[in-house]
């Protein structure tokens, strides 16, 4: 029995590929725009936001094919989805590492204290 809402592009691994080769790409550059310092401060993080933005980008067309089929609708609410998803991801982390790093602060007195 053959699926009537099968189409050719479906069967295909290129965009896969295509995908794979380019999240490398765009994750070698900002390791090495990272570890070469090759930027610095404001601009440094401005290219790694655009850098991550990009690869969520291709990440969605080539690997869940949003672009390809279906509703504009149900292209809508993925997009939305992940951005929330990716929003509640970053908040909680903030919140977590902002947490950590009050809970670890020693007070001057009490690392004298603690050398002694």
């Amino acid at each position: 029995m053959i699926d009537s809402n099968f189409s050719k592009d479906q069967g295909t691994v290129s965009p896969y590929i295509w995908g794979v080769i380019l999240s490398i790409l765009l994750t070698l550059a900002a390791y090495f725009v990272t570890v070469n310092n090759v930027l610095t401060g404001g601009t440094l993080f401005a290219a790694l936001i655009v850098l991550g933005a990009v690869q969520v980008i291709l990440q969605l067309f080539l690997f869940l094919q949003i672009g390809g089929e279906g509703k504009p609708h149900t292209r809508l609410f993925y997009l939305i989805y992940m951005v929330c998803i990716g929003a509640i991801i970053i908040a909680g982390t903030l919140w977590i590492m902002g947490s950590l790093q009050k809970r670890m602060e020693i007070k001057v007195d009490e690392y004298q204290r603690i050398v002694r």
